[in-house]
């Protein structure tokens, strides 16, 4: 058994309170989880208007189905408009 966690900061475009974030972050955490089955939740910037940090984890008996399953994650990320991707940090437990 392999788990994979990934943690990820983005900077918020054009967000003017916590609030909008809220919104984004809820959405965004919610169609990562239905999309790819990964676990997602908000553990860092949480009183940030600017920044957004993510850890995500996901299990399975292979390394390479957990990468592939990040990697798409990740391209789901960096082509939404909403924020850029500033910073990824992926580890193996």
């Amino acid at each position: 058994m392999h788990v994979g966690i990934t943690q990820v900061t983005l900077r918020l475009q054009a967000i003017d309170s916590l609030k909008a974030k809220r919104g984004i972050s809820k959405s965004l955490i919610a169609g990562l989880r239905n999309r790819f089955n990964v676990s997602v939740s908000e553990v860092e910037h949480q009183d940030s208007k600017r920044y957004l940090g993510l850890g995500m984890a996901s299990v399975s008996s292979s390394r390479a189905v957990i990468d592939q399953t990040f990697m798409k994650v990740m391209e789901v990320l960096q082509d939404d408009r909403r924020f850029e991707l500033e910073e990824y940090e992926q580890t193996y437990v």
